[in-house]
Order: C-alpha cells, then sequence, then structure tokens
C-alpha cells in the first residue's frame, strides 16, 4: 500500500468517527458524505439495489393438506375440545355461519371454510397445531377481536404453532367512535409461540389490523411470531403493530390507507414498549401519515434491537396542519423512538414529508436507504435527534437473521 493510499485511508477513517461522534442534528448533506466516504475507500460494500428476497421460516407441519373423512361441524359457538394427530388432524367445518363466541382448545386441528359475523370471536386458548384458513371473519359496531390467540392468565400451557392463512377479517368495531374502542382483527397474546398469520385481507377494523402484545411479564413467553404477505387498510391507528415481545418477524406485508384518530396517528407497521429483535423486511407501505413507527420504550419491556430492511414506502406525511421540522417526532417515513440498537438498511422511500427521523438515545447502523421527492418545506432526509450513527453490512445483517431463524424457504 503507497503512502498516499494509506494516508487517505487514515484521513476517511478519522473523518468518519469524527461525523459518527458528532451525529446529533445530523444533516442529509453530512450524511451523504459519511456514505461517499465510506464507498471511495471501499470500507462497505455498493448499496442493495432493491427488495430482495429473504428466507422466512416456514411452519413445520402441513396446514394446507386437503379435508379428509375425520370432520367435525361447528355449531354455534361455545367451549370447544378436540384432539386429532399429526397423521389424522381434525377438520372444522361448518354448514351456517358462526354468530356467537367460540373458544377453541384444539391439538392437530385446521378449521376450514367458516363464515363467523356479529359476536363470534374464534379464541385458540390454550392448544397447538391449529390452523385458520379460507375463513371469513366479520364483526359489529362494538366487537372488539376476530382472532385471538392467547392464554388466559391462569393457563400453565402455550399456544404454539398457530397458522392463520388466508383469511378475510373485516368490519371490526365503530369506524368513527371518538374513543378509543381498540377493536382489533387478529390480537395475539401472552405465551404464544411459531405463530404465523399469511396472507390474509384484514380491513375496516376501529383498532389495529394485528396486533402482539405478550404484556410486560410475559415479553419472552412471547415469541417467534411471523407476519408474511398480508394486505392490510382502512384500519385506524395502525396496520401491523408488535409490542411487548421477542423475535417477531414483519415480511412482505402491503398496509396501506391507515386511518388517524385524535389520540393516535396513522401508522403502517409498527412497535412500542420496547419488544426485542422486530424485523420489518420488504414490506410496501402507502398512504399513512407514518410508514414505519417505534414508540418509546417507555420502560415497558426490555428489548433493544430492531431491524428495517429493504421496505419501500410511498406517499408517507400529514394530510392536513402545520409540519413541525424541529423536532423528529414528525411524520417520516420511518420514525424510530424507541429500541437501543437499530439498523435500518435498503429502504426505499418516496414522497414523504421525512425519511428517518429518530428522536432517541439509540445507535443506528444506517446503510443503502434511499428518498425520493422530500416534500417541501417539511422535514428532512435524515434527523437523528439524539444517539450514534454508524454503517453496517447488509451481508452481515442478512447472516444475522439466518443465525437466529435460519435459512427458511
Amino acid at each position: 500500500m503507497t503512502n498516499e493510499l494509506s494516508e487517505n485511508l487514515t484521513r476517511a477513517q478519522k473523518d468518519m468517527q469524527t461525523i459518527i461522534t458528532t451525529a446529533r442534528g445530523l444533516l442529509d448533506e453530512v450524511f451523504e458524505r459519511l456514505l461517499e466516504e465510506a464507498k471511495l475507500y471501499q470500507l462497505i460494500p455498493p448499496p442493495p439495489t432493491g427488495i430482495v428476497k429473504w428466507p422466512i421460516p416456514q411452519p413445520s407441519w402441513d396446514y394446507k393438506q386437503s379435508l379428509t373423512s375425520n370432520v367435525v361441524t361447528l355449531q354455534n359457538g361455545g367451549v370447544v375440545r378436540l384432539k386429532g394427530t399429526q397423521d389424522n388432524p381434525i377438520f372444522i367445518t361448518a354448514s351456517t355461519p358462526i354468530t356467537n363466541r367460540t373458544v377453541l382448545f384444539g391439538e392437530w386441528c385446521i378449521v376450514d371454510g367458516i363464515t363467523f359475523e356479529d359476536k363470534a370471536t374464534l379464541r385458540i386458548a390454550p392448544g397447538h397445531h391449529v390452523a385458520i384458513r379460507n375463513c371469513d371473519f366479520s364483526g359489529n359496531l362494538t366487537r372488539t377481536f376476530g382472532i385471538e390467540i392467547s392464554t388466559y392468565s391462569n393457563d400453565v400451557d402455550n399456544v404454539s404453532d398457530i397458522v392463520v392463512y388466508k383469511n378475510t377479517l373485516h368490519d371490526f368495531g365503530y369506524m368513527t367512535d371518538p374513543g378509543d374502542q381498540d377493536a382489533t382483527a387478529v390480537s395475539i397474546g401472552g405465551k404464544t409461540s411459531n405463530i404465523w398469520v399469511i396472507e390474509n385481507e384484514i380491513y375496516n377494523t376501529s383498532g389495529s389490523g394485528l396486533q402482539i402484545c405478550g404484556g410486560k411479564g410475559l415479553q419472552y413467553a412471547t415469541n417467534h411470531i411471523y407476519v408474511i404477505g398480508n394486505n392490510v387498510h382502512h384500519c385506524r391507528q395502525s396496520g401491523l403493530a408488535a409490542k411487548q415481545s421477542s423475535d417477531v418477524v414483519f415480511a412482505y406485508n402491503h398496509c396501506h390507507d391507515i386511518i388517524d384518530t385524535p389520540w393516535s396517528v396513522g401508522k403502517g407497521l409498527g412497535y412500542q414498549y420496547a419488544p426485542e429483535r422486530v424485523w420489518f423486511i420488504g414490506n410496501r407501505i402507502d398512504n399513512c401519515t407514518f410508514g414505519i413507527f417505534g414508540g418509546s420504550d417507555s420502560g415497558m419491556g426490555t428489548g433493544k434491537n430492531i431491524y428495517i430492511v429493504d421496505n419501500a414506502l410511498t406517499n408517507i406525511g400529514i394530510s392536513s396542519g402545520e409540519y413541525n421540522p424541529n423536532t423528529a417526532w414528525s411524520a417520516a417515513a420511518i420514525m424510530v423512538a424507541g429500541g437501543t440498537y437499530l439498523t435500518i438498511i435498503g429502504n426505499q422511500m418516496t414522497d414523504v414529508d421525512a425519511g428517518i427521523n429518530a428522536p432517541n438515545h439509540g445507535d443506528f447502523y444506517l446503510y443503502g436507504n434511499t428518498v425520493e421527492g422530500l416534500r417541501p418545506n417539511r422535514g428532512q432526509k435524515l434527523f437523528i435527534e439524539r444517539g450514534n450513527v454508524l454503517v453496517a453490512d447488509p451481508d452481515e445483517v442478512k447472516l444475522l437473521f439466518e443465525s437466529l431463524y435460519g435459512k427458511g424457504e
């Protein structure tokens, strides 16, 4: 290595360290300088070229298998206790719509093609290897849940290996209720693990489309939850969200047209209360006040790690009122107030009030994010109000994901 090149590398590294340690109020040009210097001296690889397919783990059992003769016809709700086997699961069907609450204590069961309406919440508590597929769930003006997956407070058993696949869930609660009705289409509570919510459509809920919340005492007993390929729209508050939990993956979902309320602005996807190892991968988010929203930890959980990778966010920002550019809490494609170590890589943001806003004190690993069509007189492409800014290698982040969850399919 020549003396000149060695001196250039040393200077670049010193410049980068200066930028990293003076990250308060980081401006667009400072971030661009950091990336340009890093690329110039080959300290990090070139940026990603768009959304790539990540290896999301899949259920370990055949939840798509065809109906057999082992069929139970569900009557009009109540408590149902059924126990099939892996080789001979029980298929649960219904000849007429179900209109009352159903609680299923089930093992190796597949709920198939049922219409649940009015008061007919379906709860899995406890149980394992249960699939809910090809069903239609609709509520009324006061009904608060479509599907509940959780244990009761005194249960010793967990709920595990549950698949919610290709259902339609819609019209829960009163969409213009002036209060926080919290009517949620899919609620995943404490002591749940290995849960998949795949390719469902969720819309017209007066609360979030889906919420994961183990509560402060059951954060790490609520784990390995995969929300993949869902179409979520016209929900109030948030499309998909995680509170106290761990190892949650939101991947390849389309969240759009999420509705503001007086107490909670519209968020495509979000997290709050310090969940641990939450991944947002390859999602498409359109027409929301916030694209991906990270709420405060508030001492309610103990998680530290958040990953936001390869998402496409379009038409994100306030629809009325005056934008405040002086706080990182303002509307942005990605706003992260919670978390300690945040990896934000390869996201594409278009037609937005602001790109990445961060009012918290975390360590930020940023790389390859793009902002096109920043709206005039609004925010910045990057506003780190507090915290440390680093660069990250996307390949290493992918290896970390595979080490935690396997290579999947």
